[in-house]
């Protein structure tokens, strides 16, 4: 998921899509995450990543 952010912060582009993520036992899950980009008021930027709504 790090290509997938590094993406979103350099275009702009929102992306969306379901990832593996692993647990502490071990075992792996699919979510679903929609990743957008966010500009604060010092013009820092950001990655966002959240569960669709």
């Amino acid at each position: 998921m790090g290509k997938l952010f590094a993406e979103v912060i350099s275009t702009g582009a929102s992306r969306g899509g379901a990832f593996p993520i692993r647990f502490k036992d071990g075992s792996t899950r699919l979510v679903e995450f929609r990743n957008i980009r966010l500009l604060d008021d010092l013009g820092d930027v950001y990655a966002l990543a959240s569960p669709p709504t």
